[in-house]
């Protein structure tokens, strides 16, 4: 498995944990618009989540940007190549 299908596989694995997706609501692309229970403190946790999970710190500014699975996918691959 390459890197970046890692990277996006450990993506979706993490929204899928942190908002509990059951096997039948599974989308192909995840967003704040798709996911119930998505709301701001459900977006504060999974964004401690995703600082957790890959030993980064988020800058505040960028929070609000990361609203969906391609947005975090992409924030991650720039970031973990710096």
């Amino acid at each position: 498995m390459s890197n970046k299908k890692s990277l996006q596989t450990k993506v979706k694995n993490l929204i899928e944990k942190k908002f509990r997706v059951k096997k039948s609501k599974k989308k192909k692309i995840y967003s704040s618009e798709n996911i119930e229970g998505w709301d701001s403190l459900g977006h504060m946790l999974l964004i401690q989540e995703i600082e957790k999970n890959f030993k980064i710190s988020i800058n505040p500014k960028d929070i609000f940007i990361l609203q969906s699975e391609k947005s975090i996918y992409k924030y991650l691959d720039k970031k973990l190549k710096n």
